[in-house]
């Protein structure tokens, strides 16, 4: 997490949104791992939209990977699959 963090605030200092995304990505992956689910889905939910801005598709792919994995945890299943589709689409365009 010291990490993420760390990686975070020099993207930010740098104004390298790409970098914040996946930096707020593992920040969310973290929080999951520990059991912050709902935090988790809010750091991913920002991960998606730095990558959407940044105009990385890796990063989105990633992001909604994330947050369909954080939905399956929350037995939230319709929503789950919706993430892991549209994270699909994007890594067959990859």
């Amino acid at each position: 997490m010291y990490l993420a963090q760390k990686a975070w605030q020099l993207a930010r200092q740098l104004n390298f949104d790409k970098g914040r995304g996946r930096a707020q990505g593992v920040i969310g992956m973290v929080l999951r791992e520990r059991g912050e689910l709902p935090k988790a889905y809010a750091n991913q939910q920002i991960a998606l939209q730095l990558s959407c801005q940044s105009h990385n598709p890796e990063g989105e792919a990633s992001t909604l990977n994330g947050l369909g994995n954080i939905s399956l945890d929350l037995r939230q299943y319709p929503e789950a699959i919706e993430h892991y589709r549209a994270s699909e689409v994007l890594y067959r365009r990859l």
